[in-house]
């Protein structure tokens, strides 16, 4: 026979599963609430006492579904959620963005309302310490960091800064700052196009980053004109860079040789033999390695189809720009000396170099004098006439030995000394030179 209260038991038994089904449930809603960064989650939720009198009824396979869903998201990353804990500063999380002459905290809240990465990883737990910003310049990560914390900010940046922080919007998928920088953009190429010949006289010309260069090269508004300014610019600026021969081919690309003739081209070519290649600086042979590059890829690029083609749109036309339509041979300029290019800096450092290793012979025998009474002293010659023989050697051997070779020196001042024990004995001395 079956007990009387064995029904009752029954009862509590199944009551006992249910309060344990909504205290997990709980327990992972509240885990989830602290995932998503819901005010007013208190630990009190978690309590099993707590959880016996909340009444779930009405959501109790709601909660078994979110149970079967997120339970493999908060109980798995637990642990790891607790290694990559954001920092604390001042009570609120934040984010280290490490630059190179430091870091700079922002808060968590501020980073998630203006990037959808940060928020994603708010989502799944994954928000991180801290982000390695070593690679941007310094002046980039301010300006980051600021709009970050005020939602707006204003300062003067360069070409090069803007093409850092455009990178870092579509790396963070920042939306709204990427919308701005990209109409900063569009402005800063619009002022640049009508000021192009001004600009290319600034001392920071160089500067500009390749690609921005690239584009600036491929608009149809450059106020320019002849093409034949365009790629004088277009050397200036490879001139500046450390390695002419990787940027040379993209550079030479935009280059529109539909408007240029063959004695243009020839002159182009021309003036990149005799530029300065920063390679030069190391050995004459890495210039005329570097000038070979460059020059073929302009040669090959100039005579290509691509280069051949123009711009025939009709509002381009109509409001006459010198890059696009058909090619007036006409509108050659008389003028054709290249100015923005023509050698410099380049010409101080040869003509700096020539008067360094182009001296006089005498010069040079007296400078080997000098060094060899240096030697003589520390091999212990006695005598004044051993420097005096020495000398003599060394003006009859010539100054190459004497400069460039410290052995030779060396055996040099054992023929001095052979020379005097041989007219010290009244013989005579048959030391053989080399």
């Amino acid at each position: 026979m079956a007990k009387p209260d064995s029904g009752k038991e029954e009862k509590e038994r199944r009551r006992g599963k249910i309060s344990l089904l909504y205290a997990n449930c709980a327990y992972i809603l509240a885990k989830m609430a602290g995932v998503w960064g819901l005010k007013n989650t208190t630990s009190s939720m978690i309590s099993g006492q707590f959880l016996a009198h909340i009444k779930f009824a009405a959501m109790a396979d709601g909660l078994q579904i979110a149970g079967k869903m997120f339970v493999h998201v908060v109980i798995g990353e637990e642990s790891y959620d607790q290694k990559r804990h954001p920092v604390m500063e001042n009570g609120k999380k934040t984010i280290k963005l490490v630059h190179k002459k430091g870091h700079r905290n922002v808060k968590i809240a501020d980073f998630v309302a203006v990037s959808e990465l940060i928020k994603q990883h708010q989502i799944t737990g994954r928000v991180p310490r801290s982000v390695d910003l070593t690679d941007y310049f310094d002046v980039t990560i301010m300006v980051f960091a600021d709009y970050i914390e005020k939602g707006e900010v204003k300062a003067q940046i360069s070409f090069y800064a803007l093409a850092e922080l455009l990178k870092l919007t579509k790396t963070f998928i920042m939306e709204d700052l990427q919308k701005r920088l990209e109409e900063t953009e569009d402005a800063l190429h619009y002022l640049a196009s009508w000021s192009f010949v001004e600009m290319a006289r600034l001392p920071d010309f160089q500067c500009i980053p390749y690609h921005q260069f690239v584009m600036l090269l491929a608009s149809c508004e450059l106020q320019v004109s002849h093409e034949l300014v365009v790629a004088d610019a277009a050397l200036l600026w490879l001139v500046g860079q450390p390695h002419p021969a990787v940027y040379a081919p993209g550079v030479f690309a935009v280059i529109r040789s539909a408007f240029l003739s063959k004695a243009d081209r020839q002159l182009i070519i021309e003036r990149i033999a005799t530029l300065q290649m920063p390679e030069s600086r190391v050995a004459s042979s890495w210039r005329r390695v570097t000038s070979l590059q460059v020059g073929r890829f302009a040669r090959v690029s100039m005579d290509s189809r691509h280069n051949a083609r123009v711009c025939l749109e009709g509002t381009h036309i109509s409001r006459h720009l010198c890059r696009c339509g058909t090619p007036d041979p006409e509108k050659r300029p008389k003028e054709t000396t290249l100015p923005l290019s023509r050698p410099r800096e380049g010409i101080k450092w040869s003509e700096k170099t020539r008067n360094q290793t182009m001296r006089s012979r005498p010069e040079k025998v007296k400078d080997a004098e000098k060094r060899m009474e240096g030697l003589v002293e520390q091999a212990r010659v006695p005598g004044a006439e051993a420097r005096k023989d020495t000398k003599a050697i060394l003006t009859h051997l010539g100054e190459r030995s004497a400069i460039k070779s410290p052995r030779r020196m060396t055996r040099a001042d054992d023929a001095g000394r052979s020379m005097l024990e041989a007219k010290s004995q009244g013989g005579q001395s048959h030391y053989l030179g080399y």
